[in-house]
C-alpha cells in the first residue's frame, strides 16, 4: 500500500473541500503537522519530532566547559525554534557550525530546520552529522527516523527509533513512534507494546494515545480503539488526526451520529486553522 505524506490543510481539501487557501497558507499549514495517510479509508498515523531543551545540554555537551559563545547559539536556536522560522534556523545553524564545527547540537536543529522545511534528505545528513559527533545522540536518532517515515524507508526508521532507544530508554516519543512505525508494518501486537511504554513513561503523549487507537482499530478491538483515541482528542481537543481516526471507528461501528459529530470537529478545526 503505498503512502504519501499529507498535512492538515491539504489532508481536509482533499476529504471535504471546504476550504480555499493562498499558496502562502498552504505553505504555511504544511509546516504544522506530522502524519502518514494513506487513503480515504484508512488511519492517519501520528509521527513525533524530539526536541532539545536548556534542560539538555548536560546530555549534550560533555566533558568540557559550556562556554558563553555556544549557550548563546543554543539558546538562540532553541527560540527559532519555537518561533518555527525554520529557514533563520538554517542560517543560524550554518553560523553555528562555521564557529564551532565540532557541536552535535549545531547539525542537530539544522536537522529541525531542514525536516520541518519538508527537505528529508538534507536533515537526514544533518542528523547523521551530529550523531557521528556523539554516537548516543538520542534525539538525532529519533529525528532521523522520522525522517526517514516520511521517505517511506520503514525498516531504517524502525532500526533509528530502536538506537535512540538503546542510548536513552525513557524517550517517550521514540516508543511512540517505533509504535507508530510497526502499524506501517503490520505489526500490531508489537505496535500495541511500543504505545504504551510510551504512555506509561508520558500519558499526555497525544499522538501515542492516538496511534495506540488505530493499532487496536486494526486488530477491530473497537472499544478500545474509541477509549484511546478519544483519550487523545482530551489531551489535544485540536488534534486533526485523531478525531480523523475517531470519525472512521464510528463508521465501523455503524455509530452515525457520532461519526457526523467528528467530521463536523474536523470542519471546525480546518476553518480555525485557515484563519
Amino acid at each position: 500500500m503505498k503512502l504519501f505524506l499529507t498535512r492538515y490543510y491539504l489532508w481536509l481539501l482533499f476529504f471535504f473541500s471546504i476550504l480555499e487557501e493562498s499558496p502562502a497558507k498552504n505553505q504555511k499549514a504544511l509546516q504544522e503537522s506530522y502524519s502518514q495517510q494513506a487513503n480515504g479509508n484508512t488511519a492517519s498515523i501520528s509521527f513525533s519530532q524530539s526536541k532539545l531543551r536548556q534542560s539538555d545540554r548536560p546530555l549534550i555537551i560533555k566533558d568540557k566547559a559550556f562556554q558563553e559563545d555556544q549557550l548563546h547559539f543554543f539558546t538562540k536556536a532553541i527560540q527559532l525554534e519555537q518561533s518555527k522560522d525554520w529557514k533563520g534556523l538554517v542560517v543560524f545553524s550554518k553560523k553555528w557550525i562555521a564557529t564551532f564545527p565540532s557541536e552535535a547540537a549545531a547539525y542537530f536543529f539544522l536537522g529541525i530546520a531542514y525536516e520541518n522545511l519538508g527537505h528529508y534528505s538534507l536533515a537526514i545528513e544533518a542528523y547523521k552529522k551530529a550523531i557521528d559527533l556523539k554516537k548516543d545522540f538520542a534525539k538525532a536518532w529519533c529525528n532521523l527516523g522520522t525522517c526517514y517515515v516520511f521517505l517511506g524507508q520503514y525498516a531504517k526508521a524502525t532500526e533509528a527509533f530502536k538506537h535512540a532507544l538503546a542510548d536513552q530508554p525513557n524517550l517517550a516519543k521514540a516508543w511512540s513512534n517505533l509504535g507508530a512505525c510497526y502499524i506501517q508494518l503490520g505489526q500490531y501486537s508489537q505496535a500495541i507494546k511500543a504505545l504504551k511504554k510510551a504512555i506509561s513513561l508520558k500519558p499526555d503523549l497525544a499522538e501515542s494515545w492516538c496511534n495506540l487507537g488505530i493499532a487496536y482499530g486494526e486488530r477491530k478491538d473497537y472499544h478500545k480503539a474509541m477509549e484511546s483515541l478519544r483519550k487523545a482528542v482530551e489531551l489535544r481537543p485540536n488534534y486533526m488526526e485523531a478525531w480523523w481516526n475517531l470519525a472512521k471507528i464510528y463508521e465501523k461501528t455503524k455509530n452515525l451520529v457520532e461519526k457526523v459529530k467528528a467530521e463536523q470537529k474536523i470542519k471546525e478545526i480546518a476553518h480555525q486553522k485557515s484563519k
